[in-house]
């Protein structure tokens, strides 16, 4: 339940607006990243995708090469080692120099540092049937509170409504 309300007041405080900035931002660099390492022999698993990749490295390359390099480096990355491939996924914390990073630690390892990654808002990894076409947090509260203070205010309010113990004994 708490996950839940946390989930919610997460909603609440981003707006629709915000939640489509940040998934535009987060698929955009996901994008980007499976288009540089498919460019260094990376083979791309999942061709559909929003902010997760599945990919085996190029021929010749070992897993455990590319876990050194980035255990070096404090990145952790998701290995399948029976099928060698490896897990990527971003999110709204990540920033572009983190891809670029990441982009470069794993251009290093398969010595592919010559290809240059490029963000781009205009291209997308999602089938069309998949894209959300219809509006969604119409209401009111998913519009109002956009700073923390005006945040704070309306939890406190909603607190105060709760009824407990404390104040009904």
């Amino acid at each position: 339940a708490l996950l839940a309300t946390m989930a919610g007041f997460y909603g609440v405080y981003h707006g629709p607006e915000g939640l489509k900035k940040m998934a535009s931002e987060i698929h955009s660099q996901t994008v980007a990243l499976a288009n540089i390492l498919e460019k260094a022999g990376f083979k791309l698993i999942n061709n559909s995708f929003f902010d997760t990749l599945t990919l085996s490295p190029p021929p010749g390359i070992k897993i455990e090469t590319i876990k050194s390099h980035a255990e070096a480096s404090q990145i952790n990355l998701r290995y399948f080692h029976e099928e060698e491939m490896i897990g990527i996924t971003l999110d709204e914390t990540t920033s572009r120099e983190d891809v670029q990073v990441l982009a470069d630690l794993l251009l290093s390892s398969v010595d592919a540092t010559n290809l240059k990654l490029e963000i781009s808002d205009n291209i997308a990894a999602i089938p069309d049937g998949l894209i959300r076409q219809s509006d969604f947090m119409g209401q009111k509260v998913f519009h109002k509170y956009r700073s923390e203070t005006e945040m704070m205010r309306y939890i406190k309010r909603l607190d105060r409504k709760d009824i407990s113990l404390a104040h009904s004994m």
